[in-house]
């Protein structure tokens, strides 16, 4: 087992940051997530769901051992890979071929995402 952070859903993060304040120990809250047997609360389930649908306990005992950190969601990664192209002019060359095609994929994005009925602050929004 490595001593890199673990990355994690929000949910299990708020769960396990919930146990904690309860005094629950590491093994305490391991144990919750690999016997639902222990106090059945919606808060204990998070981590049961979680860490038998994804095969996750070492993962888990990872987090709670080396620390985690928030795992991006779907609309994080979308408005970063946006800033990404945004800046391809400024670190490609401010070329007229590398604006049209930053330009051609912002767009792009923008209009899938109006298509979908999403919004993203900083990238539609």
């Amino acid at each position: 087992m490595s001593n890199a952070k673990v990355t994690l859903p929000s949910e299990v993060i708020e769960a396990i940051e919930e146990l904690r304040t309860l005094e629950f120990t590491n093994a305490e809250i391991l144990m919750c997530a690999v016997n639902h047997t222990q106090p059945h609360t919606a808060t204990t389930y998070t981590l049961y769901e979680w860490a038998s649908a994804n095969k996750s306990e070492d993962k888990l005992m990872q987090a709670l051992v080396s620390g985690y950190e928030v795992e991006k969601s779907p609309k994080d990664k979308v408005r970063e890979y946006y800033e990404d192209i945004r800046m391809l002019p400024a670190n490609l060359g401010m070329t007229t071929p590398t604006i049209i095609r930053a330009e051609g994929a912002m767009e792009g994005i923008r209009e899938t995402l109006d298509i979908l009925g999403i919004k993203i602050e900083g990238v539609n929004a």
